[in-house]
């Protein structure tokens, strides 16, 4: 049994244009709250209507993803077992490819006795885990004209977001 909720803590869209200079940068953010396993939203953040030529995105996301990983051995000796989980969390552009994802994991490793007779994840031959990821990760993505005519202009951009584990 696996119990995964994932929460996006906030998502910050740094956009940067061709002359980079600290006063030249745009930053937007917004946050998603916690949301249960395989879900999908959308955040929206302003377009760069600075002067200048947008270059580049600079994406922070930072997530909380709660684990709970129930494992259990039905071998009739003993057995190590490994287990892992991975999440992913993707940014979207509008037309649904891929702009950025973010992938949490857990892995464990368990040295069972043989099954007990009982599946209750509390013996010496099951075990459950729980954990919590805080993990942000930042990246930089340099854009295509396309893109750069996604982001640029009077208005607002929605950009859908996908969390599967």
């Amino acid at each position: 049994m696996l119990r995964l909720y994932i929460i996006i803590v906030a998502l910050i869209v740094l956009l940067i244009p061709h002359s980079v200079e600290a006063e030249n940068l745009f930053s937007a953010s917004q946050s998603i709250a916690k949301q249960p396993t395989n879900w999908t939203g959308s955040i929206t953040l302003p377009k760069f209507n600075e002067r200048g030529v947008l270059t580049g995105l600079r994406i922070t996301m930072q997530s909380k993803t709660d684990w709970t990983l129930e494992v259990e051995s039905l071998d009739v000796k003993e057995a190590t077992v490994l287990s892992g989980i991975n999440t992913y969390i993707s940014v979207l552009r509008p037309n649904l490819s891929r702009l950025f994802t973010h992938s949490p994991s857990l892995e464990r490793r368990d040295d069972f006795t043989a099954y007990d007779g009982s599946v209750d994840y509390g013996g010496t031959s099951e075990n459950t885990h729980t954990f919590s990821s805080d993990d942000p990760e930042t990246r930089d993505i340099s854009l295509s004209d396309i893109d750069a005519i996604l982001f640029t202009g009077i208005g607002l951009i929605d950009l859908p977001i996908t969390a599967t584990a």
